[in-house]
């Protein structure tokens, strides 16, 4: 079974914050829409229109939930020869899609089992350069672990390793598809405080008193504000993770979750997770022999 991905980094025209405050995704011109899209795609006037379906993802916030999403490819073949996918300004404020992020779509199938995937992912989790690129890959059927197995007969930490395109990704979506999941990647800045969490300075809005300890109002009554800078402890993935499996102990059928690093080996292993790593030693429960640490 052939998988094709296509990723694009969005610029800021792209999730409309130019003049024109149109949203789309620009593809590139040797984007192959025929054999991506399995020639389905119909001629209206000089444009040429694929509508396709998609499950949709954040991976920059689990938290938003998954959609079904109507999407609308068109290709104006007769005029400056721009492929597009426009009309996404409801889909991008949903999922809070900003200049920068990365957006991959995805093709998984042959002839008429061919599905389509659209993932969201901030810079940090997938680095694309040059600003678009396809990757298809044919891979094998891939021994995925079987999470209908107990939890305590499975690998609790598995490192998966290989050149580009032999199925890593593949092999690791497969098992997590049905599970929460969790993504991070790691490079030569990742730190224990982009890992784990760190308090970080956020600006709110207070009221302003006055020397009674009465708030103070404008001529319309209403109270006056002032941005005052507070910090705030920031979970980061390794903390969403922790927190997510220790909710699912409490439920009466417990569910597994994943936290997938992708690019392990770029990073200082040792300054990322610090006094965490010996979370790693697990009893024969599956529980950290080291968890109050």
């Amino acid at each position: 079974m052939s998988t094709s991905r296509f990723y694009k980094k969005l610029t800021q025209a792209e999730v409309g914050q130019t003049k024109t405050h149109e949203v789309y995704i620009r593809m590139p011109n040797d984007f192959d829409y025929e054999k991506f899209f399995n020639n389905t795609h119909i001629e209206n006037g000089s444009v040429i229109e694929v509508n396709f379906t998609a499950p949709t993802v954040s991976k920059k916030n689990p938290m938003i939930p998954q959609q079904e999403y109507d999407y609308r490819f068109v290709f104006f073949a007769n005029s400056n020869k721009e492929k597009r996918i426009p009309g996404l300004g409801p889909l991008f404020k949903a999922f809070e899609v900003e200049e920068g992020d990365v957006v991959c779509l995805e093709r998984v199938g042959e002839g008429e089992n061919v599905k389509f995937a659209v993932t969201f992912y901030n810079a940090e989790q997938v680095q694309v350069s040059p600003a678009a690129v396809m990757i298809t890959s044919e891979p094998e059927e891939l021994d995925a672990p079987q999470i209908d197995t107990p939890l305590k007969d499975l690998p609790l930490q598995v490192i998966y390793f290989g050149a580009p395109g032999t199925g890593k990704s593949h092999k690791i979506n497969k098992a997590s598809a049905k599970y929460p999941t969790f993504r991070t990647t790691f490079h030569p800045d990742t730190d224990y405080a982009s890992f784990v969490g760190s308090y970080k300075p956020i600006t709110i809005k207070v009221p302003i008193y006055g020397i009674q300890g009465q708030p103070i109002r404008d001529i319309q009554g209403k109270i006056i504000e002032e941005d005052r800078i507070v910090y705030h402890y920031v979970f980061q993935a390794f903390l969403q993770a922790y927190i997510k499996a220790w909710e699912e102990q409490t439920k009466e059928e417990p569910q597994p979750v994943f936290l997938v690093i992708e690019e392990i080996n770029r990073g200082n292993c040792a300054q990322i997770f610090g006094d965490i790593f010996q979370l790693l030693d697990r009893n024969g429960s599956g529980f950290s022999d080291r968890a109050g640490a």
